[in-house]
């Protein structure tokens, strides 16, 4: 397996993707597929599933000598190797049996960085056992998106009045909120004309409770992409996903929290 990504702002996204893996899982297996890198995990209260879709074309290069390999990783361990790449080299990424391979390499094309060295690095490969769910294409009764750092701001100002925000979505508006007994109460009216899309079901009311921890861990991600699309259904988890380039995604699947009543 060898690959490599060579445009500035992939090679930003690429790292930025596993800086908060941790928060979700300790442990991955990353799978270099024929058509696609997929990254999926669960974390381990069995709330949040996370996803990562990274199709070839997205790469510079993007070659599997013997097929399909699945590679497990320590995701701490890969982020602090990711972190020492400095702003303008590329990343080569290749594998052997026992260790994953990752090169920062300073461009040919920019020999002015004179304080820049390539830098290579070995990961040790872990034997991770873990079964894949089948995520199911679902049609959401409402779809909104909203510029990722407006859902990161809204999300860290609920989280200061309670722990699970409350969505009550309808054809003329959407209101958030959270509350508790010490703390009060947070209402906030979203205005959909401000939305960058929305769309409902006819004449359909939601009203669906979800844990802001994990809508804060999501929110983390606010700057790997300008908006974020969630879609939301009755009985069915939340979809929240960035969108990037060449048909690449990073996805999280939250499960409802159920009503006390």
């Amino acid at each position: 397996m060898e690959l490599q990504i060579e445009d500035p702002i992939k090679c930003e996204q690429f790292v930025y993707m596993f800086q908060y893996m941790r928060q979700f899982s300790d442990f991955i297996n990353i799978m270099f597929q024929n058509e696609r890198m997929y990254i999926q995990c669960m974390d381990p209260a069995f709330v949040i599933v996370f996803e990562i879709i990274l199709p070839s074309k997205w790469f510079s290069l993007y070659k599997l000598n013997t097929g399909e390999v699945t590679l497990g990783i320590n995701s701490s361990i890969l982020y602090k190797v990711l972190d020492a790449r400095d702003k303008v080299q590329h990343i080569h990424i290749d594998s052997t049996d026992e260790k994953l391979n990752v090169h920062f390499v300073r461009p040919a094309e920019n020999p002015s960085s004179k304080k820049v060295f390539d830098k290579n690095f070995e990961i040790p490969l872990l034997d991770i056992q873990s079964d894949l769910m089948e995520i199911p294409v679902i049609d959401h009764q409402a779809e909104l998106t909203m510029p990722g750092t407006t859902f990161a701001h809204l999300i860290n100002q609920l989280r200061n009045f309670g722990d699970t925000m409350r969505v009550v979505c309808s054809e003329e508006k959407i209101t958030l909120e959270s509350e508790s007994i010490d703390l009060g109460k947070m209402s906030v009216d979203v205005t959909i004309d401000d939305l960058e899309e929305f769309a409902i079901e006819e004449e359909k009311t939601m009203e669906l409770g979800f844990s802001l921890k994990y809508l804060h861990d999501i929110s983390l991600y606010q700057r790997i992409a300008k908006n974020i699309f969630i879609g939301i259904s009755d009985n069915s988890p939340l979809k929240a996903s960035y969108c990037l380039d060449d048909d690449a995604s990073l996805s999280f699947y939250l499960a409802p929290k159920m009503d006390d009543n």
